[in-house]
């Protein structure tokens, strides 16, 4: 998914540096240096936010399973204390 990330980033950087150049007047379909830069940068920052959504996920899992294991403390508490009022 990585990848996908990146080619989408890629992408985008061209388009914005072809309408970059375009704004210019300049030809827009010449290859230009300036394409491969805004495309890197893009590709770049398609890549920081896949990573930044898998840090995001795994908070998120972290973050669950903590909450889960609270969860099975409480309820094991609860039958702690329902055996003992039983018992007693």
């Amino acid at each position: 998914m990585a990848i996908l990330s990146m080619l989408i980033g890629s992408g985008v950087g061209l388009t914005t540096g072809m309408y970059a150049i375009a704004l210019q007047g300049l030809q827009v379909t010449k290859p230009r240096i300036s394409y491969a830069v805004y495309m890197s940068i893009g590709a770049f920052i398609g890549y920081k936010e896949w990573e930044a959504g898998q840090l995001f996920k795994q908070a998120v899992y972290g973050r669950r399973e903590e909450l889960l294991e609270k969860r099975a403390q409480r309820l094991a508490a609860r039958e702690a204390a329902k055996v003992e009022a039983n018992n007693a």
